[in-house]
């Protein structure tokens, strides 16, 4: 269950109950309230021959900070944290074969995965 609206006004438009200044509210009497954060990414695949760099751009809305980074060891991310739009750069290290690896863009908003794709050398 989730409280959309009090006393049939909805929540993201109180400013205050009782005359008290409610802010930035995550939950209310223990219930987690919805989130207005926004989060998107583009795009949301990229793939690298042998070796490479890319650019993700992050579209959040306005102060919703967001954290960019990877489990696999030969995916590295430069610039991977903002708050609001923003982007970062994607770099993978040398591979003898085809792999799949996932960066993880997380926030207020529910986490967006990227699919980072690196072929295999042809000799």
């Amino acid at each position: 269950m989730s409280i959309l609206e009090w006393n049939g006004i909805p929540i993201s438009t109180i400013a205050e109950i009782n005359g008290i200044p409610i802010g930035n509210i995550a939950e209310w009497n223990g219930i987690a309230l919805p989130s207005s954060a926004s989060l998107s990414i583009s795009p949301p695949a990229i793939s690298f021959d042998y070796i490479g760099t890319g650019t993700i751009t992050v579209t959040a809305s306005t102060g919703n900070s967001w954290t960019a980074s990877s489990d696999d060891a030969w995916i590295f991310v430069s610039g991977g944290s903002g708050t609001g739009s923003g982007s970062f750069t994607v770099s993978v290290s040398k591979g003898s074969s085809f792999r799949i690896g996932y960066i993880s863009v997380t926030s207020d908003a529910p986490t967006e995965t990227i699919s980072v794709s690196q072929d295999s050398i042809c000799f």
